[in-house]
């Protein structure tokens, strides 16, 4: 299958070459300026993009028209996300005939919008979940699709996580 990947992280990294190992087509990759704390960087991701010979764009302004051309030409029939920090208009996410899946990090609907790891750590919940979504214009709030959960325990620390 043909795969677009939005976002950043070391995890989104790692699922465009898990993906590609299984078989699917990177097409199109589309990133923004790495966090302080990250251990990749746009340059990371240019870089995959050139490995997979894959479109590639760094910017937050993903709903510009030149963006959602980009994405209809690159034939991806669906893309991933982790960790977009903008929300992502009906124009980009029609273009993918499976939509957008998201993974984000904490249990969906209670945890929405950033950082919802370090709120459940600490709320004291007992584990950390991960939900898969299929995007919407609204934030966090597209159709669960699948949740996985980490124990965590008093001494959890975010960068255990």
């Amino acid at each position: 299958m043909k795969f677009a990947a939005l976002g950043r992280t070391r995890a989104l990294c790692d699922s465009i070459a898990h993906l590609v190992d299984q078989g699917h087509e990177c097409v199109l990759i589309g990133t923004s300026a790495a966090a302080p704390e990250s251990d990749v960087t746009e340059g990371n991701f240019a870089a995959l993009a050139n490995r997979y010979g894959s479109a590639f764009f760094c910017d937050l302004a993903i709903n510009q028209q030149k963006y959602v051309d980009l994405a209809r030409k690159s034939g991806a029939e669906v893309a991933i996300s982790v960790n977009w920090k903008t929300l992502i208009h009906d124009a980009m996410l029609g273009v993918f005939e499976h939509g957008i899946i998201n993974a984000h990090t904490g249990a969906l609907p209670r945890y929405p919008a950033t950082a919802p790891s370090n709120w459940a750590i600490l709320n004291g919940e007992r584990k950390i979940v991960l939900t898969l979504h299929r995007m919407v214009e609204e934030l966090d709030a597209g159709p669960i699709l699948a949740q996985a959960s980490l124990a965590i325990g008093d001494d959890t620390y975010i960068a255990d996580v």
